[in-house]
């Protein structure tokens, strides 16, 4: 067994691509949120993080390097248009069941 270099070319093998594999599913999370909201203008992200920690031998000098890789994705939050509620005692809410406002509309 050899040792390889860390590069980003070599992270494509890294744990036999599972790094690779996470961030391209992350990134297939963001494009079919835009496929699926191609109105909402906010910015979809995807993160690829390494955190390093020095790992230092007895002698105080360096031994190795511990790592961990982080990878994210965000997209902009669903929110919904803002409804009217009428108050009920007791911290309920109440709405019209057959408001013709309330119906799904196909866009």
């Amino acid at each position: 067994m050899s040792i390889k270099e860390l590069t980003l070319a070599s992270l494509l093998e890294f744990d036999g691509g599972r790094i690779s594999e996470a961030f391209m599913q992350e990134l297939r999370r963001v494009v079919n949120d835009c496929d699926d909201r191609p109105g909402d203008k906010k910015d979809r992200k995807v993160t690829l993080e390494f955190s390093v920690t020095p790992q230092a031998a007895d002698s105080g000098e360096l031994e190795s390097v511990s790592g961990k890789f982080f990878v994210t994705s965000s997209v902009p939050k669903r929110r919904s248009r803002a409804y009217d509620f009428e108050f009920r005692k007791g911290g309920r809410l109440g709405f019209l069941q057959d408001d013709p406002e309330l119906e799904p509309t196909e866009d």
